[in-house]
């Protein structure tokens, strides 16, 4: 589209074009001064009415410059000989100008290309919840995606490339999240799973005063969590998952030594008859998820439980895989590495 100028800056330059016509005619018309105006001139307008004044201000601002000198100088007679090689300045620099900017127009149509591809790309990571499922591959691939739409608008020579490469890596950044968040889908459930059973158990030894009376195995228990927390946040779910249930066997030896032995068991009752109830809703929802893919037709089955998530069977014949099979799987590999941290 042809850039608009304000109304008085378009009738100064027109009052100066008259005059410089008048003086054309006055010096003979058509020599060598007046074809390089006009060639100027020509230019000129082949720029404004692509809207390159605007879109590349500073170097058409140049262009201008040279052109505004060699009016000035043809228009006093004194000084009209230099005025030819201005002109030829100021044509030279419109000429580069249009050359780049039709350039720029070919790296655009490359870089929007990129563009689609990376975003394509991201719909793809962001329908596999790579956002939570793999941040590690993820985050970097948005954050060079959204650079390079940045150099894009700013659309200069150099930022349309670095828009184009970063377009690039965003894309293959998008496609390794949207792979690993497939797989790290399924440990990321677990983890959270495990990590509900470890929060129960931290309640109950904290209710019963083990932060404070059972402190070293506590404060080892609270550091296991931490390391999961961190693994959980960096997309490592299967370390986080290990941490977490490593984290529960800690708690739970926290509580049951501030308990007699009977105490002890009736809060595993109570922890075992909760944690019952929640894996009962689980196995509903779960079979709701299947019903539900099964008439989607075939090839929409939910993947199936990573393998480990179901690692110890009903161990203790209760009719259903909850905490007290998780104890008797943790029973099996005696307590944790620090031992009997507390001395008691």
């Amino acid at each position: 589209k042809k850039s608009r100028k304000p109304r008085e800056e378009e009738e100064e330059e027109e009052e100066e074009e008259e005059e410089e016509e008048k003086e054309t005619k006055r010096a003979g018309g058509g020599g060598p001064t007046a074809q390089a105006r006009e060639e100027a001139l020509a230019l000129q307008r082949e720029c404004e009415e692509k809207g390159l004044d605007k879109k590349y201000k500073e170097d058409f601002d140049r262009a201008m410059g040279r052109a505004k000198k060699a009016r000035a100088y043809f228009l006093d007679a004194d000084t009209r000989s230099k005025a030819k090689n201005y002109y030829k300045r100021a044509s030279n620099e419109f000429k580069t100008l249009l050359a780049n900017a039709e350039e720029a127009a070919g790296k655009t149509a490359a870089v929007e290309k990129a563009k689609k591809l990376a975003t394509t790309a991201k719909a793809k990571a962001d329908k596999a919840e790579a956002k939570v499922n793999a941040p590690d591959y993820y985050e970097p691939a948005v954050e060079a995606y959204e650079e390079a739409l940045a150099q894009l608008e700013e659309a200069s020579a150099s930022s349309l490339s670095d828009a184009k490469r970063n377009f690039t890596d965003a894309r293959e950044g998008f496609e390794d999240a949207a792979l690993i968040a497939k797989e790290n889908k399924q440990y990321r459930i677990l983890a959270e799973q495990l990590k509900e059973k470890m929060e129960s158990y931290k309640a109950r030894a904290m209710e019963k005063g083990a932060d404070a009376k059972a402190l070293g195995r506590w404060q080892q228990a609270e550091s296991m969590e931490l390391t999961a927390n961190a693994a959980m946040a960096s997309g490592e779910f299967q370390q986080a998952g290990g941490q977490y249930t490593q984290a529960a066997q800690t708690y739970t030896e926290a509580l049951k030594s501030v308990l007699d032995e009977a105490a002890f068991q009736a809060e595993l009752a109570k922890i075992k008859e909760e944690q019952k109830a929640a894996d009962v809703e689980s196995a509903r929802r779960r079979k709701e998820e299947l019903e539900l893919a099964a008439r989607t037709g075939p090839g929409r089955l939910p993947p199936p439980p990573p393998p480990g998530s179901t690692p110890c069977s009903d161990l203790d014949d209760s009719g259903i895989v909850d905490v007290s099979d998780l104890l008797a799987l943790l029973a099996a590999y005696g307590t944790s590495d620090g031992g009997d941290a507390d001395g008691d």
